[in-house]
């Protein structure tokens, strides 16, 4: 019986774990501290860095005012650029509002769908 108690407080530990986990995660995902809610998104990109030169990449987040990119190595993103995404049949003009490697935030200026 003493056995049972103590598996069943490791199992309760154990849970209780996990539930932080998770509830850090969704703070993550639903910080009050963003303008807009985010959708977690896995589209592939092209974004056109000038007349010669584009950059594969994936588009991790979408919300109304822009995305966060993902690259396979770090990129120098210029200030303002333009990116299509096939899978919603659109193309954006888009301005880079923080970078960190090869992770990028970036809001929409124009679109043309």
């Amino acid at each position: 019986m003493q056995e049972d108690a103590q598996n069943n407080a490791k199992l309760q530990a154990a849970l209780s774990s996990r539930l932080k986990t998770l509830a850090t995660i969704n703070d993550r995902i639903k910080d009050p501290n963003r303008l807009q809610p985010r959708k977690r998104v896995l589209h592939l990109a092209l974004v056109r860095i000038s007349n010669d030169c584009a950059v594969s990449c994936t588009v991790r987040d979408i919300t109304p005012r822009g995305f966060r990119l993902q690259f396979t190595e770090a990129v120098d993103l210029p200030h303002a650029c333009d990116i299509e995404i096939p899978v919603l049949a659109a193309k954006y003009r888009i301005a880079r509002r923080w970078q960190n490697s090869n992770l990028a935030g970036v809001e929409i200026i124009t679109a043309e769908n």
